[in-house]
């Protein structure tokens, strides 16, 4: 094999026409919401006592913002519902008594700040804290020093900004550390953790033995033997890692060599860092339109009339029940009877249909950028190179496009859309059920909560979220099998679960030194970055007169960077899992000696190729009389080297 899959067919058609159907009944539910007088102004603006929209509705239209007349700042009612009821105002201030005329809409006079429509309450600055010492000359120094550290951080929010492109610098730099001496850097890290094990072990036990010379004449020894058995333990798994480290040295190296192409693969391919933009861009543009339909179908209600006094003890305003025969005379803004606006219960099955949407949707656009990450790296791997160590480019056979990216998307816009619906909607249920299961602990939590009950409900959400994890390994997975071979999704996950499966060691390895790399990735760009920050904010004017101290300017780019540096090594991931498995493809369809792979890794793999192949096909002699499922595609020859089936072209 020489080249991925070039004859294709469209895949998992039906999965991809539940997908357009979904969309049409998203459709649906907007044109009914609408046809039936939804108002997202209902939402957006709101609804006072009468039931007028603040700012839409004749009457309040010179008052656009919703202000809460009762707000409890006690938590000897967590339950209390205030924030249901509004008046609408023209201002902000009103809620603190500026203006008299309307103070009276309100039981508590407080500070509020204006947010989108409403005036959402803050708590008093002269809230006093009685208590023992001298807390709040401590709460006082630590606000001056909060305001001291925004103050630096919007002088320097140029500078901040800035960090950014250093950052992309410094990822670019550890690209090119990483593709040059790679196995340097992750084997120095594996020794200062044994190191550092050891040094932990040896710091317990000097301890414990210190502490048995002082306390020789105590009683009780305790303390002395937890110390003595924290440091044996830390000796035993520092003496395990290090035997695992020895004996999965070759799949270490495997790994590293692995890592090392998909970083090669990267530099050569550098529309991959700017291509995530297009699904982050899609995804973005999708929430907009799913907000917009929430909104409608939310706002899709049945107008609900009751006395002041029912009223009062819905929602838990107890001043209004305080003098329930006068509340007219007292106010004209909450009148005897309040209007309040109840959901619609005609749409409450969209409503889990629409969550469900989003998750199917946004996981729809992160698979399909994966599975275009996987056909341009898979089109990389499977190239030759020429003699200076290049990829071929060009368009003949076995050799690479100009335009690898691009092409990748086209191929799989024409042909794999259904395999993406379908690894998306297996997340998506999951995700669902994770939503619903939150919900039903929400709705049957006492007071106080039961301890069982939170129990049962921590295993349910753990083991859901395993579950997650590892569909999403498998779907991954599937998806470069497809992006190699072109096959629909039960037979690239049976494939590629079963060649993973004889590779485990492998697999761990890689998962080790991608983790190793990730972390020291992660954190050696973000401290450049802080650190070159604050060297810059330490010596130039006028940030060396102006700000009171460049640690918090520091500290926000540290952070800048390493956000960036996290989501770029995602795509890396991507792109890791992609060279590993055309790896573990080469090494079992194609013979040592005409593998893809670059010399170091067939060196490698050279030594256990012959072992390899023979328990591949041991292990499908046992399941010739079993349907296909893509993985009997290898079939050995009479030297016992893996070559493919007629189906598969004969490039070799």
């Amino acid at each position: 094999m020489t080249e991925i899959e070039t004859k294709r067919s469209c895949t998992d058609i039906l999965p991809l026409l539940a997908f357009l159907a979904s969309w049409g009944l998203l459709a649906f539910i907007q044109i009914t919401a609408q046809n039936n007088g939804a108002d997202p102004n209902k939402i957006i603006y709101g609804v006072n006592a009468k039931g007028q929209i603040c700012g839409v509705t004749e009457g309040v239209k010179d008052k656009p913002l919703a202000a809460f007349p009762y707000v409890d700042f006690s938590l000897s009612n967590p339950t209390s519902n205030w924030h249901h009821l509004v008046v609408c105002v023209k201002d902000c201030s009103v809620t603190n008594g500026s203006d008299m005329t309307t103070a009276n809409q309100f039981s508590t006079l407080y500070n509020s700040s204006k947010f989108l429509s409403y005036c959402l309450p803050v708590p008093a600055s002269d809230v006093s804290i009685s208590v023992s010492g001298n807390l709040n000359s401590q709460i006082a120094t630590g606000f001056e020093t909060a305001a001291k550290a925004i103050t630096d951080i919007n002088t320097s929010q140029d500078v901040i900004f800035g960090s950014a492109a250093l950052a992309f610098l410094f990822i670019f730099f550890w690209l090119v550390a990483l593709r040059k001496c790679a196995k340097t850097m992750v084997y120095l890290l594996l020794f200062c953790i044994a190191g550092g094990g050891m040094m932990l072990s040896q710091l317990f036990l000097e301890w414990a033995k210190d502490m048995e010379v002082k306390q020789a004449a105590a009683e009780s020894m305790g303390d002395v033997q937890y110390l003595r058995w924290a440091g044996y333990l830390f000796m035993a798994l520092t003496t395990i890692f290090l035997l695992v480290v020895f004996f999965l040295r070759t799949q270490i190296d495997i790994a590293i060599e692995v890592t090392r192409e998909s970083a090669k693969a990267l530099l050569d391919m550098k529309w991959l860092a700017v291509f995530p933009l297009l699904p982050a861009i899609l995804v973005i543009l999708y929430l907009v339109l799913w907000v917009f339909i929430g909104l409608n179908m939310y706002s899709l209600t049945t107008t609900v009339s009751e006395p002041t006094l029912n009223a009062s003890r819905t929602y838990g305003l107890t001043w209004l029940a305080k003098n329930p025969l006068q509340v007219n005379s007292i106010n004209s803004n909450i009148p005897a009877n309040i209007t309040r606006y109840q959901i619609d219960t005609s749409l409450q099955w969209a409503s889990v249909f629409h969550l469900f949407h989003m998750f199917w949707v946004t996981q729809f656009f992160f698979y399909l950028g994966f599975l275009i990450f996987a056909g341009a790296a898979a089109d990389w791997y499977f190239t030759k190179t020429d003699a200076e160590g290049h990829k071929r480019r060009g368009h003949e056979t076995a050799e690479l496009s100009h335009f690898p990216v691009q092409h990748s998307f086209c191929r799989t816009i024409r042909y794999h859309l259904g395999t993406v619906a379908t690894t998306s909607a297996i997340i998506a249920t999951v995700k669902t059920v994770r939503a619903l299961v939150l919900y039903l602990e929400r709705q049957t939590k006492g007071e106080p909560p039961n301890k069982l009950q939170q129990a049962l409900f921590c295993m349910l959400h753990c083991y859901l979220k395993c579950v997650e994890c590892c569909l999403d390994k498998i779907n991954k997975n599937a998806l470069v099998w497809t992006a190699v071979y072109g096959d629909g999704f039960c037979v690239s996950c049976c494939s590629s679960f079963a060649l993973v499966w004889r590779n485990l060691f492998r697999v761990a390895a890689l998962h080790t030194v991608s983790v190793i790399i990730f972390f020291m990735g992660k954190c050696s760009v973000g401290l450049c970055v802080g650190g070159l920050v604050a060297l810059f904010l330490m010596h130039v004017d006028p940030f060396k007169t102006t700000l009171s101290s460049p640690l918090a300017p520091a500290l926000v780019s540290f952070a800048l960077a390493y956000v960036i540096s996290g989501l770029f090594f995602i795509m890396l991931d991507s792109i890791i899992d992609t060279i590993f498995l055309c790896f573990l493809i080469d090494s079992e369809v194609n013979s040592k000696g005409q593998m893809m792979a670059t010399p170091a890794l067939q060196k490698l793999v050279g030594k256990y190729s012959k072992r390899s192949h023979d328990m591949a096909h041991e292990w499908k002699s046992h399941r010739h009389d079993r349907p296909h499922d893509g993985v009997d595609d290898f079939h050995p020859d009479a030297d016992g080297h893996g070559q493919e089936m007629n189906r598969l072209h004969d490039h070799d």
